[in-house]
């Protein structure tokens, strides 16, 4: 397993919107930052993951999803005061400890406890948010999106393809210029249920999922956040068209 991270509270940011964007040169340069701090070999395992060459998916020897778990129980119990998890845990032990759950979170951080145990805190945030208290403990489905989040589905900005990349991963594809809503809140109902609707095997799990964003005559925009940051989904690659 991966060393664990420091024992300080965990902010739990949900989505930000902003109106300002990140130019063509301000990507590259942080691209180019990014990749300058990684090692010879580093580099080469993300360049692979991103073009699907291999999928790097690690074999999940017997015992470690046990081992990860007994782990995230005592990270959470450090992190969880007055946070929505203590509230999902008051409300239903069962599911915010069941092994399914969980599991998505230990397999989208690749094992990092500690991570995963962040980004579990933050998506019971994201969850309370977008969905209140009373859904806090079940999984959305369908019939939990109300009508305004219905036509921001329907209208296809995000989208499963019916191929996988080379890999063999799931394919969720953002298309910018068929994004319809009210609010910010319908058009993250609407992601937030076809995210969780990609991992829903443990294949998909542990492949991860690539993201194909189609921004041709449309600037990419920076609502999202931190939003793909709160969900149990490892994201191998994100290609921009």
């Amino acid at each position: 397993l991966r060393p664990q991270g420091p024992s300080t509270p965990v902010e739990a940011p949900v989505f930000e919107s902003s109106s300002s964007n990140p130019s063509p040169q301000d990507i590259d340069s942080l691209m180019a930052k990014e990749m300058a701090a990684m090692s010879l070999m580093e580099r080469e395992v993300a360049e692979s993951e991103v073009h699907g060459i291999s999928d790097n998916v690690e074999d999940e020897r017997p015992g470690i999803l046990d081992d990860c778990l007994a782990e995230m129980d005592l990270n959470l119990e450090e992190m969880k005061a007055g946070t929505a998890y203590e509230l999902a845990e008051k409300m239903s032990k069962e599911y915010v400890t069941s092994r399914k759950l969980r599991s998505l979170f230990i397999r989208a951080d690749r094992w990092n406890t500690w991570e995963a145990s962040e980004r579990m805190i933050k998506f019971f945030e994201l969850k309370r948010k977008l969905f209140g208290d009373e859904k806090l403990v079940k999984d959305i489905q369908l019939e939990d999106l109300d009508e305004d989040d219905m036509d921001s589905l329907r209208a296809g900005h995000h989208q499963l393809s019916p191929h996988k990349d080379s890999a063999g991963r799931l394919i969720l594809v953002g298309m910018i210029a068929l994004r319809k809503f009210k609010t910010m809140e319908n058009m993250l109902r609407a992601a937030y249920y076809m995210y969780m609707s990609a991992v829903e095997t443990v294949e998909s799990q542990r492949k991860g999922v690539t993201v194909i964003s189609y921004t041709v005559d449309n600037s990419p925009r920076s609502q999202f956040g931190n939003f793909r940051q709160c969900l149990p989904v490892h994201l191998a690659s994100h290609h921009f068209c």
